[in-house]
């Protein structure tokens, strides 16, 4: 094997790596729960859009 992938088997293997991969994936798992009420209200959104359409013009606004 050449030498370049075992440094990078070093590099992804540091511990230094995987405890900061970790910790942001953690991180992002925190804010996708915190911000889980926003699908409810993107429902809502959606339906609205279906109605009216998502090119505001003045069709749109006459509607």
């Amino acid at each position: 094997m050449p030498i370049w992938i075992y440094e990078l088997r070093k590099v992804f293997m540091s511990p230094v790596i995987l405890t900061l991969l970790l910790l942001f994936t953690a991180f992002n798992f925190l804010i996708i729960f915190q911000n889980a009420y926003i699908k409810e209200e993107l429902r809502e959104v959606n339906q609205i859009a279906s109605t009216y359409g998502t090119k505001i013009d003045d069709a749109m606004l006459a509607k």
